[in-house]
């Protein structure tokens, strides 16, 4: 389906309130059974729940501030729309910025509908059912101006990173941008957080507390799925250099943050252009 095509899908005239979710691309040949177990319900439940009392969520307003300054117009990809907390941020910051955010995870994609519960968005985004780690629509070939990826690649095997960065570079236009960011191999996720979590509970300490409870769920599901493979890291030098074999011809490090340190803790955020 063309780009057009999609942000009309949910137009003026259409009555329902939210985006509808359009196809059903997931292909089903990547450990679909376990990617399931891992990231379903439950995992988009408590991941919500933690963004919601507001921990981690210094890492998306300054993805999101990174967006708006780079994305006054155009069109935008969101590859991992999530709840579309990012998307929507750019929507409302960027008038005549477009955005069609695509996630594997029907129920990210249901929260992303109802943080997008607003006619004034209509014929401007679209949500897309897709798996990112396969080929993208051929028909988006050079469609993009600049493609999202925040805290995406964190979750995907090395080898399925180098798709989406190839996907990412073909469907951008000449000098188009990308945003990405990823865990640096050898740290445990669980190591963030109990880097942050006396600096989150001087920021935040009803919120932090109250999603303690929530804390070793997530931290025992990437657990899982690293053990099971599904989860590899590059380290900075490796994803520069993969990043320049795939062809983007400006590759710098624009922020590490998760969500407050400047250490070895940190998730880089990097800027590539086409």
């Amino acid at each position: 389906m063309q780009i057009d095509e999609m942000l009309q899908s949910w137009s003026s005239a259409d009555p329902r309130p939210e985006p509808p979710i359009i196809g059903q691309t997931w292909y089903g040949t990547y450990q679909y059974p376990m990617l399931f177990n891992l990231w379903g319900q439950q995992y988009a439940n408590v991941y919500h729940r933690m963004l919601s009392l507001g921990i981690t969520s210094q890492l998306w307003k300054d993805f999101g501030s990174l967006a708006c300054a780079e994305f006054p117009k155009g069109t935008v990809f969101d590859a991992g729309v999530g709840r579309a907390d990012i998307a929507r941020r750019l929507l409302d910051s960027c008038p005549d910025t477009r955005v069609i955010g695509g996630d594997w995870s029907i129920p990210f994609l249901q929260y992303a509908q109802k943080n997008l519960h607003n006619a004034k968005y209509k014929g401007r985004v679209a949500l897309c059912h897709m798996d990112l780690t396969q080929v993208w629509p051929g028909e988006w070939q050079e469609a993009f101006d600049g493609v999202l990826c925040n805290y995406v690649a964190a979750y995907m095997p090395i080898q399925r990173q180098k798709i989406l960065l190839q996907e990412a570079f073909r469907v951008l236009r000449e000098d188009g941008v990308l945003f990405i960011n990823f865990m640096v191999r050898s740290i445990e996720f669980r190591d963030v957080l109990r880097h942050n979590i006396p600096q989150e509970l001087r920021r935040n300490p009803f919120a932090l507390l109250r999603a303690m409870s929530l804390i070793p769920i997530f931290t025992k599901k990437v657990d899982l799925a690293r053990d099971a493979g599904l989860i590899e890291s590059f380290t900075p030098k490796e994803f520069e250099e993969t990043a320049r074999l795939v062809g983007f011809r400006d590759v710098s490090m624009v922020g590490r943050h998760l969500p407050l340190t400047e250490d070895k803790y940190a998730v880089p955020t990097y800027r590539l252009v086409k």
